[in-house]
């Protein structure tokens, strides 16, 4: 590191607080100024913030990918990647439901959780998951659709 900036981050550090100080008040003088430039300049730029926004999140998710995966499935379901992984080797890497290979599929087998209790009840594809949402998990609803589908098949 040159000694430039050795000097510059020294001195930063040493006065943190004068500096911070010094930025509020530039801020209280010059805000309308500055929050009519910064609009501007999101608005012209907009595109281009987009790009490196996307570029971004991208870099950060491919470095990331494991604990983004585990940090998901822990907040939402409260489980691990240890608990899906066991859950995948259990259900062979199909759905549930329909049995689809996870290979033939365009995303992953998501979590299957009950809405009432937040309990996980196993790992479905995007259709049968979907479909289930669609019928708010209602045993009676699902027998009803069953009932209906089979009346009509010889229609």
């Amino acid at each position: 590191m040159s000694n430039r900036k050795e000097y510059k981050r020294k001195y930063r550090a040493e006065h943190k607080k004068e500096i911070a100080e010094y930025a509020r008040k530039y801020y209280r003088g010059h805000r309308d100024h500055i929050k009519e430039h910064s609009s501007n300049y999101g608005k012209i730029h907009l595109s281009e913030i987009t790009k490196k926004r996307r570029a971004s999140r991208k870099k950060y998710g491919a470095l990331h990918r494991r604990e983004l995966s585990e940090q998901r499935l822990r907040t939402r379901h409260g489980i691990t990647l240890e608990d899906y992984a066991y859950m995948y080797r259990d259900q062979k890497g199909c759905c549930a439901i329909c049995n689809t290979p996870e290979g033939e599929l365009k995303k992953c087998l998501r979590v299957d959780h009950d809405h009432k209790t937040g309990k996980v009840r196993g790992l479905l594809c995007d259709r049968c998951n979907v479909g289930l949402g669609c019928f708010r998990d209602a045993c009676v609803l699902l027998h009803m659709a069953s009932n209906y589908i089979s009346r009509r098949q010889n229609i």
